[in-house]
């Protein structure tokens, strides 16, 4: 009689067991993903950007002026930076290309705290110009404004908005099974999840995160776009 009551006893201990780690694997919420969000202050990225670059132009059609574009090329630009929200510093590297060829590369040093800005644009020529000087004279843009537009599209904030202002957000990656699931709640195995989030504009992204809601990549892709974010959590 007592191997029987311990054998219920171990089977009760193990239910509850599996049943706690049944429950640590269930998907974070869009609530505990902004948070974590949020507690993120330093972290690497990589961020693609492809896109189908267009001539735009007012062509006369029998009398009717319409608007046309011709195909221009593909365009692509890799960044990777590194944040610390802690410190204030920002540093990204950039590189664009057209039809796969090297264009022009880019290095920034932001403090977000002082506004200090270092950095240059180097052109495939070999020509060089202060990062300063690039954003005000080619595309108008002052110190302060590029420094608020900088920010707000960094990685980590850009995905805050983009699930602050979403429709609609659900879980993609409810097919995991059981056993998975209860490895993953027992810490046995690593575990993402994936979602798809709509946003006011009709935009889809595809955001993953780990356990702890913490986002792994985030991306999304339209006719003439892709884009594509990896962060990498340093602290």
């Amino acid at each position: 009689m007592k191997r029987v009551l311990a054998a219920i006893g171990a089977l009760i201990v193990l239910g509850a067991v599996l049943g706690m780690a049944y429950a640590l694997a269930e998907p974070p919420s869009k609530t505990q993903v902004v948070h974590s969000i949020g507690a993120l202050h330093r972290y690497s990225f990589r961020r693609t950007v492809t896109f189908n670059q267009y001539h735009v132009y007012v062509a006369d059609r029998n009398g009717t002026w319409r608007v046309e574009r011709t195909f221009a090329y593909v365009g692509e630009v890799v960044a990777t930076g590194q944040v610390d929200l802690n410190k204030g510093i920002v540093t990204e590297d950039e590189q664009f290309y057209a039809n796969g060829s090297v264009i022009m590369t880019g290095h920034v040093v932001i403090n977000l705290k002082t506004k200090e800005v270092s950095g240059s644009i180097k052109l495939a020529n070999g020509s060089e110009i202060d990062v300063l000087t690039f954003w005000k004279e080619y595309f108008g843009i002052p110190k302060d404004q590029a420094l608020t537009m900088f920010k707000e599209t960094l990685p980590l904030a850009s995905l805050r908005s983009i699930l602050e202002n979403s429709e609609d957000i659900e879980i993609t990656s409810q097919q995991t099974s059981l056993s998975n699931r209860l490895l993953q709640g027992l810490g046995l195995e690593g575990k993402t999840y994936s979602y798809k989030v709509k946003t006011p504009s009709g935009r889809t992204w595809i955001l993953i995160v780990d356990s702890g809601g913490r986002p792994v990549k985030f991306a999304s892709e339209t006719e003439n776009m892709k884009v594509v974010v990896e962060i990498q959590h340093t602290g």
